[in-house]
């Protein structure tokens, strides 16, 4: 273990160093723990069998890998040992057009999530996805559109599996996202705000938010243990903010207003390590 804590520390310190540091590296540390976590299983049953006499030379191999294993959980890259071929598979889901507002769920485990309003659409969701076996269910109950994964039980020791879902909306609906994932990684970019609510609850978040004209107050909810949230929106709105959490990196351009009431976005994050970006376009 202080081999491990010490080759960790010694990798940010450098990177940090160098200025390379990030803090969505904590993400990225808590992913790769979620795919290698049985190299653990390894580590520790290489650590008993140094115990034996004739067997200490294994103390260096189990060296080496605390170190390998400490290294792949800050650089280990996606995809990397799989050759699993990856197709596209279409769809489109009516929406309720006597509800008031329509629901749009996603339950998925590791998702890279892709959501555009489009006005050239009405009265449905228009999308697809990515995966190399075709195991999205997709079910619409009244004003509730719910969708997952057939295998979201499973767990992959080594391949990262990419899973990538692109949605397209209409921009005059009235909805709400609700999102329920252990690792989501997304951009949302929204041209008129059709929805009202982004409910996320996730371990591990990295997203980024582009509003290009608010028509309607937006509320966003982040619960998650690492928390990385970057909002580009435009530079008059009002804003009002809630954030609990242990670590805060937070980054606010000047131009935005801060208010208590009457706000035209309101963001509440509560998680261990938050990292939190609200900036207006580049000139």
């Amino acid at each position: 273990m202080p081999l491990f804590f010490g080759v960790l520390l010694l990798v940010i310190g450098v990177l940090l160093v160098f200025g390379l540091f990030d803090v969505s590296i904590f993400s990225t540390i808590f992913e790769n723990f979620f795919y290698l976590w049985p190299f653990i299983l390894i580590l520790i049953g290489l650590s008993i069998l140094s115990k034996i006499k004739g067997l200490r030379w294994l103390r260096f191999i189990n060296a080496i890998f605390i170190i390998c294993f400490a290294l792949a959980l800050i650089f280990y890259p996606t995809d990397f040992f799989t050759d699993k071929q990856y197709e596209e598979y279409q769809f489109q889901v009516a929406l309720d057009q006597t509800a008031e507002k329509n629901i749009l769920e996603l339950d998925v485990p590791t998702v890279y999530l892709e959501v555009i309003s489009d006005k050239n659409i009405e009265n449905m969701i228009s999308g697809s996805y990515f995966s190399h076996v075709d195991d999205t269910d997709i079910r619409v109950s009244g004003n509730r559109v719910r969708i997952t994964r057939s295998d979201d039980n499973k767990y992959f020791l080594f391949g990262k599996p990419r899973y990538e879902l692109h949605l397209r909306i209409p921009e005059q609906a009235n909805l709400e996202l609700l999102i329920d994932s252990a690792v989501l990684k997304g951009d949302i970019l929204l041209e008129k705000n059709p929805i009202e609510i982004i409910d996320i609850n996730t371990a591990i978040l990295k997203l980024e938010l582009t509003l290009r004209e608010l028509t309607k107050p937006l509320e966003i909810i982040c619960e998650s243990a690492v928390n990385n949230l970057d909002i580009i929106a435009p530079a008059d709105i009002r804003y009002t903010r809630t954030m609990e959490s242990a670590i805060n990196n937070i980054s606010i351009d000047d131009v935005f207003k801060e208010v208590d009431y009457e706000a035209d976005l309101e963001v509440e994050v509560r998680s261990a390590i938050n990292n939190f970006k609200l900036k207006t376009y580049d000139e």
